[in-house]
C-alpha cells in the first residue's frame, strides 16, 4: 500500500479459509480413485466410452480391462483399432437380424440393447447387454456415448433352460403345483386345470386343500398332510378330491419341499397323478379276487367268465397288470406290457418277475415281493424295469396277495404305471432350481425379496456385501439397516402400495446405508 507520493507505507493481506474447498477436493479425488478401482476390477462387465461419427461408424475411445475376459480382445487393441469391437458386434447382429445398427439412443439420449459376438479366441457366442446414454453431441453431429456392457450369456442360457422346463411341466399329463412356504398356490400347469377344472386365476394364493377336499376325503390322510407341512418335510399320499363341478376323483400327491441356498424352506412342489381309473381297476380286481376266493380258482365255468371279464379290463386299461405265482414267476401279463416295455406276453410268462428289474433295485423289490407272497400287505414301490430295447423305464407298482377260498396264498396281482416322465420332470426342475440359485448368487446386482410385512426373506451375496450385512441373520435385518433415514418412509409407502395391488414403477432409486 503506497501513499500519495508513491512511498510504500504498508501491505494489505487478505486471508481466505480454504478448508472446505480442500476437503471437497480430497473427497472428489478419493471417489475418483474408488470409481477407477471399481471400473478396473469389474467382473463379467466392462465400461466403455465411444463416439458415433456422422456416417454412423462407432469408435471406442476407452474400454475397461473386463472387455478381454468377455470378448477376447485386449483393451489396447480395441482402443488402437477403434472400429474392431464395433465390427465384431455389428457382424453378428447383421447375420442374425439383417441390420448392423447398434447403440441407437431411445428417447433422445438413452440406449439399452442386447447384442451378440463371438469370443475372439474361443469363438464361442457371447451375449452382451449394452446400457448407457449420450453425454454429448458435437456441432459436427458426432455423438459421445458412455455405458457399461454386461455379460448375459449365462442368463440367456438359464432363461432358455427355464422355458424348456416350463414346457415340460405344462405338457405333462400330471398336475404340477408350486406353492409358497405356507402352501399357498403360486403356479399350476395345464394338467392341474384339466383334472380339477380350476384355472390358475381361480386358485392363485389359495391352499389346495381348502377347495379340493370334501365330505368323503379321508381325515386321517388330511391330518398326515398337515403334519408333514408343519414339519417342512415331503410326503406321498393317495387322496379322494373333488373337482370344480363336484366330480370325485382319486389322486396321488407327491410333495417335495424346496429350500434356498441357506437351507430355509421357500416353496413346495407337488406332482399330482389322477388315479381314478387305476382305483376303478383295483376295485374291480379286488371284486374279482373276492369272487375267486369263494370258488376254486379256474375250475368252474363261472370262474372262467370272471377271468374273461378280468382279462378285458386288464387288456383295455392303460396301466400294467400282471399276476405272479408263489414262486415269483409271471402267471399273467396284460398286453399293455408291450406298449410300455416292448415285450410280447409270451416273452414274460413263466419268467421271474425280477429278471428285468435294475440290479440296484432288485434286492429291495425281491424282499417286497416275498413279503406280499408270504401274506404281508402291499405298499406302493418305485423301481426301474429294463425295456426290451435296452433302456430302463421307471415304474410305480402296488401288489396285493391272492388267496383261495380256504385262505391259501395263490400268488399276487400287481398293478404298475410308467412314471419316467414324472421322474425326469422332477430332476429337471431340481437342476433348474440349482442353476437359478447359482445365477442369483453370482450376479453383479443386489437382489432381495421381502414378504407382505416388509421383512427381508432373501438377499443375495451382492446385497449383503454392499450394505455390510454379511453374516447377519436375515430375520434380524430391518429397513433401518440398509436405507438412509430420509428414504425409509417413502420406501415403506411404495412397498405397501405394491402389496395392495396398486401400480408402482418397477424402477426406484434411494440412498442406501452401509
Amino acid at each position: 500500500m503506497r501513499g500519495r507520493s508513491g512511498q510504500l507505507i504498508g501491505v494489505v493481506l487478505v486471508f481466505r479459509d480454504q478448508s472446505k474447498e480442500r476437503e471437497t477436493q480430497r473427497l472428489l479425488e478419493e471417489r475418483e480413485r474408488l470409481l477407477s478401482s471399481i471400473i478396473q476390477n469389474l467382473v463379467g462387465s466392462f465400461v466403455f466410452r465411444a463416439e458415433r461419427m456422422p456416417n454412423g461408424a462407432i469408435e471406442f475411445k476407452f474400454v475397461s480391462p473386463g472387455v478381454e475376459e468377455i470378448t477376447g480382445l485386449p483393451p489396447d487393441s480395441v482402443v488402437n483399432d477403434r472400429n474392431r469391437l464395433h465390427s465384431a458386434l455389428v457382424d453378428e447382429r447383421q447375420e442374425a437380424t439383417g441390420t448392423g445398427s447398434i447403440l441407437r439412443c431411445q428417447d433422445g439420449r438413452l440406449f439399452d440393447e442386447e447384442v451378440c459376438l463371438r469370443h475372439a479366441r474361443s469363438h464361442v457366442p457371447k451375449w452382451l447387454r449394452l446400457r448407457g446414454q449420450q453425454v454429448e453431441r458435437r456441432e459436427d453431429g458426432t455423438e459421445v456415448l458412455e455405458g457399461i456392457a454386461f455379460d448375459i450369456t449365462g442368463a440367456k442360457a438359464a432363461a432358455a433352460e427355464n422355458r424348456k422346463l416350463a414346457m415340460v411341466a405344462a405338457r405333462t399329463h400330471n398336475g404340477v403345483v408350486l406353492t409358497d412356504a405356507r402352501a399357498r398356490i403360486e403356479w399350476v400347469n395345464e394338467g392341474f386345470t384339466r383334472v380339477t377344472g380350476y384355472a390358475f386365476e381361480e386358485v392363485r394364493g389359495r391352499v389346495p386343500g381348502s377347495f379340493l377336499q370334501g365330505p368323503e376325503t379321508d381325515p386321517a390322510v388330511v391330518e398326515e398332510i398337515r403334519r408333514s407341512l408343519r414339519a417342512g418335510r415331503g410326503f406321498k399320499v393317495e387322496l379322494l378330491n373333488y373337482a370344480k363341478g363336484g366330480r370325485k376323483y382319486w389322486v396321488e400327491i407327491e410333495v417335495q419341499p424346496l429350500h434356498d441356498e441357506r437351507g430355509r424352506l421357500t416353496h413346495y412342489m407337488a406332482i399330482e397323478r389322477d388315479l381314478t381309473e387305476r382305483k376303478r381297476a383295483e376295485d374291480e380286481v379286488r371284486r374279482l379276487n373276492a369272487n375267486l376266493e369263494r370258488q376254486v380258482w379256474l375250475r368252474t365255468e363261472k370262474l372262467a367268465m370272471s377271468e374273461e371279464r378280468f382279462r378285458l379290463i386288464a387288456e383295455n386299461m392303460r396301466d400294467l397288470l400282471c399276476m405272479v405265482d408263489p414262486a415269483g414267476l409271471f402267471a399273467y401279463v396284460s398286453s399293455s406290457f408291450g406298449l410300455v416295455l416292448g415285450y410280447m406276453v409270451e416273452e414274460l410268462l413263466g419268467r421271474s418277475a425280477l429278471e428285468h428289474v435294475h440290479t440296484e433295485d432288485s434286492a429291495r423289490m425281491g424282499g417286497a415281493l416275498r413279503r406280499v407272497l408270504e401274506g404281508g400287505s402291499g405298499q406302493t414301490r418305485e423301481f426301474r424295469f429294463r425295456h426290451k430295447a435296452g433302456h430302463y423305464v421307471w415304474l410305480e407298482a402296488m401288489a396285493n396277495v391272492i388267496r383261495s377260498a380256504a385262505g391259501e396264498i395263490k400268488g399276487c396281482v400287481v398293478t404298475a404305471r410308467d412314471i419316467t416322465e414324472r421322474k425326469l420332470a422332477a430332476e429337471q426342475l431340481h437342476a433348474s432350481e440349482a442353476r437359478y440359485a447359482h445365477l442369483v448368487e453370482n450376479i453383479n446386482d443386489a437382489i432381495i425379496r421381502d414378504d407382505p410385512a416388509g421383512r427381508v426373506v432373501f438377499a443375495n451375496r451382492r446385497f449383503l456385501e454392499w450394505f455390510g450385512l454379511a453374516g447377519r441373520d436375515l430375520q434380524t435385518v430391518a429397513i433401518e439397516d440398509y436405507v438412509a433415514p430420509e428414504w425409509r418412509e417413502r420406501l415403506r409407502d411404495r412397498h405397501d402400495r405394491r402389496v395392495r395391488g396398486e401400480a408402482v414403477p418397477d424402477r426406484f432409486e434411494y440412498e442406501g446405508l452401509r
